[in-house]
């Protein structure tokens, strides 16, 4: 990921809150260059406000197969299979006309919107497969950045979490729309194949991108059905 992805959140006006990630131009690109296996998660507002999350294998004609998939719903039903295209400079588009997304100039990540079929709008993150993880990937500074919503209701949060050798993360400087932010210490893991999970007792979903640097991950956040989306980037190692 680089220097090239920027994540913010935001007041905008009448109320609205924001999520925003922003993905530097470049490069020439074509639809072979989302060949390959890929971790999705999202986050879906107005009726079927929540988190979504599943793996899809896309083939060189820019097919899409779902191979698994999970709503904060509880649905597992994967849904139609979609052609995806990509221009040359990056933007992706689907048969979907309100789906759009654009592919990092690494080729790793593709962040999408769309129209959902409640009648909600979604922002979904796809990061390619591969690699090998181990614990140690986890430690250091992430500074993150969280939508969350309730039905209708949404708000913004970031601050900085330091996941120490013990595997606990620490939660400071933590700030949301509505005021100060605090958390209980977390324990976090991660599988050989990037997946990132803890043990905080709601259900928490979380993909590490190829090169390290960036952690997704959809969580519920509450027993009221508060989801969240958050984006964690690298900020300083820490041994």
């Amino acid at each position: 990921m680089g220097m090239n992805t920027i994540l913010g959140t935001m007041s905008g006006g009448l109320g609205a809150y924001n999520l925003m990630v922003f993905q530097r131009s470049g490069g020439y690109y074509d639809t072979n260059d989302l060949q390959g296996s890929w971790t999705f998660l999202g986050l879906g507002s107005g009726n079927n406000a929540g988190w979504f999350y599943g793996d899809l294998n896309i083939d060189s004609g820019g097919n899409t197969y779902h191979t698994s998939f999970l709503d904060s719903n509880g649905s597992t039903d994967l849904g139609n299979s979609q052609t995806l295209y990509v221009s040359s400079d990056g933007i992706v588009t689907s048969d979907d006309s309100s789906y759009q997304g654009v592919i990092s100039q690494d080729k790793e990540i593709t962040v999408f919107t769309r129209n959902d079929s409640g009648g909600g709008y979604d922002l979904g993150i796809m990061l390619k497969s591969g690699g090998t993880f181990q614990q140690s990937d986890l430690y250091g500074d992430w500074n993150f950045h969280a939508f969350v919503v309730v039905d209708n209701f949404g708000s913004w949060m970031h601050g900085m979490a330091t996941i120490y050798n013990n595997n606990i993360s620490i939660v400071t400087d933590a700030v949301t729309s509505h005021g100060i932010f605090t958390s209980d210490p977390v324990e976090f893991s991660v599988s050989s194949d990037g997946i990132v999970s803890n043990d905080g007792g709601l259900p928490f979903y979380g993909k590490m991108s190829a090169d390290k640097s960036l952690i997704v991950c959809t969580m519920s956040r509450s027993e009221e059905r508060r989801v969240g989306k958050e984006c964690r980037s690298r900020w300083s190692p820490y041994h």
